[in-house]
């Protein structure tokens, strides 16, 4: 009997540790780890946006040669010249003048010898006359013509319609050459400049 109590003693002991111990473990608060600090952000550089390039066109771009300034500047002043005698004439009531291609041409041509040959008259120097000008033009026979010329020289060439100005005015202030302007028989006129840096030369043609 005493050794089975001493058995049971000790199972009985070693249940009361057993319990001691799971006791304990529950009543011991978990061991907390110290908090580990989070690594600091960390920028992420996005590396920038190619840059587009422009794109050659498909088909490359034609750029037509500027026409020469004086080839302008004549046409100009021609054209002016033409509507500022028409503004005379209806002032005065009189019908206006039809441009002719053929008159344009012949006066044109006298006023670009009267340049190149620098002189200056009705008569060029190989004797050729207003007349004899309109009757070398196909298909106009020579009958009433009449002529005004006028011309500009100097360093600085004022605008277009300073130019005209003058030479109208100045004609006008002439009487041959306001009754060629106001004379109710013409019915066509011809406009021709001729203009390099420091010279200009034009020549109305007037013709029934």
């Amino acid at each position: 009997m005493k050794g089975r109590a001493r058995v049971l003693l000790a199972a009985l002991a070693g249940a009361i540790v057993l319990v001691a111990i799971v006791v304990l473990s529950r009543a011991a608060p978990p061991l907390r780890q110290p908090p580990v600090a989070s690594p600091p952000p960390v920028a992420i550089e996005h590396p920038p946006p190619p840059i587009e390039q422009p794109r050659p066109s498909v088909e490359p771009a034609i750029v037509s040669p500027e026409p020469a300034a004086a080839l302008g500047l004549t046409e100009e002043l021609e054209q002016r010249l033409f509507d500022v005698t028409n503004e005379h004439r209806a002032r005065a009531g009189l019908q206006p003048l039809d441009r002719e291609a053929g008159l344009s041409t012949a006066a044109r041509g006298h006023s670009e010898d009267m340049l190149r040959r620098r002189f200056f008259a009705h008569v060029n120097p190989d004797g050729q006359t207003p007349a004899d000008r309109v009757a070398g033009i196909p298909g106009l026979a020579a009958g009433g013509v009449g002529e005004n010329i006028w011309m500009w020289s100097g360093s600085s060439r004022p605008a277009v319609d300073v130019l005209v100005a003058r030479a109208v005015t100045e004609w006008m202030a002439s009487p041959p050459h306001r009754e060629n302007i106001l004379r109710p028989g013409y019915t066509r006129l011809g406009v021709g400049a001729s203009v390099d840096a420091s010279e200009v030369y034009v020549t109305e043609l007037f013709m029934q």
